[in-house]
This record gives C-alpha cells, sequence and structure tokens, in this order.
C-alpha cells in the first residue's frame, strides 16, 4: 500500500513538471464535466454539470437538448456546479440555449455552487435564472495558452487577436444578459471579479436566490 501511495505521488509530481498539460491543484489531469438529465415530469428535463467545460460537455449538452426537442419538453433545467473552462465551447452551448428560446422552451439555469468563467455566461443566458444562497461566481477577463510555454496567459498586447475576441464576445453576452453596464463589463474583463447569490441578483445576473 505504501508504495503504490509512492508510485501515485511520482506520478503526480512528473505530471506537474510537464509544460503540454494545464493541472489543477494536487496535480491531477483536468477532466471534463461530468452531465447527467432526469425527466422530473412530462414536459420537464433536468440536466445536471458538474466541472471543466471542454468540447465533449458541449456534445453531450447538445445531445440531451435535442432530446429533449424530440420529447417534446416544455422546460429544460440545467444545473450549474462548474469552474468554467473552454471558452468556444461555452457559447457553443449559449448558441443552443438561444435556439431553444426561439422555439418557446423555458430553459431555467440553476447555480449550485461554483458558477465561474464559462458557466458564468452559459448561466446568464438562461430565461430564468436561479440560484442557490451558497452559490459563488466568478467572471474573468481573457485567458489563453501561450503556444510558447503552454502555460495560461492574462496579460496581453493590445493588438493580441485572441484576447480581442474572447473579450468581445464575452462582453457581448454580459451586456446582453445582464443588468451591467458598459464601465462594469470593462472593468470585469480587465480582472477578475466574484459575487455572491445576493451581489448577483442587484447586478442583474440572477433572477431569484434559493
Amino acid at each position: 500500500m505504501k508504495r503504490l501511495f509512492i508510485s501515485i505521488l511520482l506520478l503526480a509530481f512528473i505530471l506537474s513538471c510537464s509544460t503540454n498539460i494545464n493541472l489543477p491543484p494536487f496535480g491531477l489531469p483536468i477532466q471534463p464535466a461530468m452531465v447527467n438529465y432526469t425527466t422530473p415530469d412530462a414536459d420537464t428535463i433536468e440536466i445536471n454539470m458538474s466541472g471543466q467545460i471542454m468540447n465533449s460537455t458541449y456534445m453531450q449538452i447538445s445531445g440531451i437538448f435535442s432530446t429533449a426537442i424530440i420529447m417534446k419538453k416544455k422546460t429544460i433545467i440545467l444545473n450549474i456546479n462548474s469552474g468554467g473552462g473552454e471558452v468556444f465551447a461555452s457559447t457553443a452551448i449559449i448558441a443552443i440555449i438561444e435556439e431553444l428560446k426561439a422555439k418557446g422552451i423555458k430553459i431555467i439555469t440553476r447555480s449550485r455552487g461554483l458558477t465561474a468563467s464559462g458557466a458564468f455566461i452559459i448561466f446568464i443566458s438562461g430565461t430564468e435564472r436561479v440560484a442557490s444562497k451558497h452559490s459563488i461566481f466568478m467572471i474573468h477577463g481573457p485567458r489563453v495558452i501561450d503556444p510558447k510555454t503552454s502555460k495560461i496567459k492574462t496579460e496581453f498586447d493590445e493588438d493580441d487577436m485572441a484576447a480581442i475576441t474572447i473579450r468581445l464576445v464575452m462582453g457581448k453576452v454580459l451586456k446582453d444578459y445582464t443588468g451591467l453596464t458598459e464601465e462594469q463589463i470593462k472593468e470585469f474583463l480587465n480582472g477578475e471579479e466574484y459575487f455572491t447569490a445576493p451581489e448577483a441578483k442587484l447586478l442583474g445576473i440572477v433572477d431569484k436566490v434559493e
């Protein structure tokens, strides 16, 4: 047992020294979000999404949304507990949410813990946005992988097109779905801001706190 424990620690150390992998705390590889769903009643599908948002997350969510359409569901509840992930996977999920809303399907987004980064912009796109009183929200500016170092960049040149594009996309989503002013959006996308559920409600990010 002791040898196994030492082997695990050694593997974690080797992985954490790699320049090709982004690692969360404890040296464990990033895992895609876990996604599952239930049908609590004839008109509703309830989806649980927890963890890192990746392209595979988009594919899973998209498949469940398609199932909701086939089953002629009137309401989709999306429970979120996520620190975010890939920005373009997140905006792809928002695009489907907007399509479903246009079809008259009600999308209830529900924050169940941490709702940050890409998860934050998914949350605010719902028809009705509900937060647990214990929820924490976070929004930040662009973060991209530096191809030279394989590390996350948070500071950019003024003409960095990746940062400019991500900031424009996120800024539009924030403007469309919250009560934030242009100045607030600019401030939030130039740093990192955390909110409690009551604070988020005051800012027009949350409709209801449970």
